[in-house]
């Protein structure tokens, strides 16, 4: 069967880690989240899927869960499996994000099969670091890991990230579950808490840095900066190889930020929703 649905992300990672690290930081979403979803389960409505080429080989890795399909690169034959196979099966599929030009040919494929328009509502950038630039701008504050009294503050601070990147979130159940990883770092000037940044989804050499946020009223003074740059030193003097973030190709700021601090470029991915 050339579409294979694992019932365990573990199955998963046997069958098709090896193919996902021949590309770590273009396909670290789908490594990082399945090895968190080995130790914890595959969510409700959620599911890992392969695509097999006609040799057998392992051509594609699917993440489905209740926001999108989530994919890798893929050449078309194997796109159009996977969306035959999506579109007789179980799954739900209101968006789908994948690499450039894959997730646009899923889009098109996806209209015909299903009838509905796509919209192409997010341009994000895979970036990668290996080390961190020398000759960072010096910012006033200090680092530290965010502790449980720091909850209610991340928690309305994730929810604001969502609401900001039009991805909503359980802030709460977000901010108590990193602050117990100890994930959350803070950045505070003056005694108080300016801006975070987060780890998760470790891969084999890597782990993704995400929900960067300052409040806009403290924006434009280098927060954000000194933040990822001291969680992206903190990662790497731990012994991560490489640090991986998604940037929004229509900010050009945070675009800038990243590569200053030493982030480089992956490859673009588009995210389509069907309406």
């Amino acid at each position: 069967m050339p579409v294979r649905v694992h019932d365990s992300a573990r199955a998963f990672l046997d069958e098709a880690e090896s193919f996902l690290l021949l590309d770590e930081a273009e396909n670290h979403f789908l490594l990082g989240t399945a090895g968190e979803w080995a130790a914890g389960g595959i969510p409700e409505a959620s599911g890992l899927l392969t695509v097999a080429d006609g040799a057998g080989t392992i051509a594609a890795g699917v993440l489905v869960n209740p926001l999108h399909v989530m994919m890798t690169r893929a050449k078309a034959e194997t796109v159009e499996k996977l969306v035959g196979y999506l579109a007789e099966g179980p799954w739900a599929v209101p968006s789908v994000n994948a690499p450039e030009p894959t997730s646009d040919l899923f889009a098109k494929l996806w209209e015909r099969r299903s009838g509905k328009t796509s919209e192409l509502y997010l341009r994000q950038g895979i970036h990668k670091l290996k080390e961190i630039e020398p000759g960072l701008p010096a910012c006033p504050g200090t680092a530290r890991w965010a502790t449980e009294d720091d909850t209610d503050l991340v928690a309305s601070w994730v929810t604001q990230f969502g609401a900001e990147v039009d991805m909503p979130m359980d802030g709460l159940k977000v901010a108590r579950v990193r602050i117990a990883a100890r994930a959350i770092l803070l950045w505070e000037d003056g005694g108080h808490v300016v801006t975070m940044a987060n780890w998760a989804g470790p891969t084999r050499n890597g782990v993704r840095i995400n929900l960067v946020y300052t409040p806009g009223e403290l924006r434009g003074r280098g927060y954000a900066t000194a933040c990822t740059a001291e969680i992206t030193r903190r990662l790497l003097a731990e012994g991560k190889r490489y640090c991986f973030l998604y940037t929004d190709l229509a900010n050009p700021t945070s675009n800038r930020i990243y590569y200053r601090i030493g982030y480089r470029p992956v490859c673009d991915v588009a995210a389509y929703r069907f309406l």
